[in-house]
């Protein structure tokens, strides 16, 4: 059991590498392993930026739809609006557009 800790903490400690020339004869192996943990963190990172950005866009788009809807629903009251207005002048009615917003008029029962 001894010596299984032993095992454990030099390969946990990095004794293991230094050990009979362990680190300069697997040189190229523990460049490799660094390399791919940089590559590993790297590919996380840009990974998160473009969730990020993601989200960010698709809240944009949101806003913009929502924009749109508004504009669109206008330009065609408007458009509505005018072409009721000139079939009303070409039939030559008195009606004019209300200046002031509708309300509600409330009937009692009794009149009914």
């Amino acid at each position: 059991m001894d010596k299984r800790q032993n095992i454990f903490a030099s390969v946990l400690g990095g004794q293991i590498l230094l050990q009979k020339g362990g680190l300069v004869k697997h040189w190229k192996f523990v460049l490799y392993l660094f390399f791919l943990v940089v590559l590993f963190i790297s590919v996380r990172f840009g990974v998160k930026d473009t969730m990020l950005r993601e989200v960010r866009n698709q809240e944009t788009l949101k806003d913009l739809k929502a924009e749109y809807v508004g504009k669109n629903t206008k330009l065609l009251y408007m458009s509505k609006r005018g072409e009721v207005e000139r079939m009303l002048s070409s039939k030559k009615s008195t009606l004019v557009a209300p200046t002031l917003p509708p309300k509600i008029i409330v009937i009692p029962e009794d009149v009914r």
